[in-house]
């Protein structure tokens, strides 16, 4: 699935994201068990959230009514809680799109 790709390529970005100071999450709707049994298989070095009742996604518009989920999306907030950016389908493949990512955390 591309989230677990999505995830993934975050992963093997961790160290170089953490040591500028930028703090990775995944998360979505589904509940705290789905997320424990997918950090259990795929050991993430970040946490997994769970936004249950879709209160985030919602705040930030990537609830999707008619699936009746989260759409997939990268979103990059701020240390003041400012989203200063969002990229809805995020896909790691596309070297552009990742490189716009670095750009934006002034890390290109």
């Amino acid at each position: 699935p591309i989230c677990t790709s999505e995830l993934k390529a975050f992963a093997q970005e961790h160290e170089t994201l953490r040591d500028a100071g930028v703090q990775v999450f995944g998360m979505n709707t589904n509940g705290l068990g789905s997320h424990a049994r997918f950090q259990e298989r795929d050991r993430f070095p970040f946490p997994l959230l769970s936004d249950f009742f879709g209160e985030v996604v919602r705040a930030y518009g990537l609830w999707d009514e008619d699936e009746r989920k989260s759409r997939r999306a990268l979103v990059l907030v701020g240390g003041d809680g400012v989203v200063r950016y969002v990229e809805p389908h995020f896909n790691p493949g596309n070297l552009a799109a990742f490189e716009a990512v670095f750009a934006e955390l002034g890390l290109a």
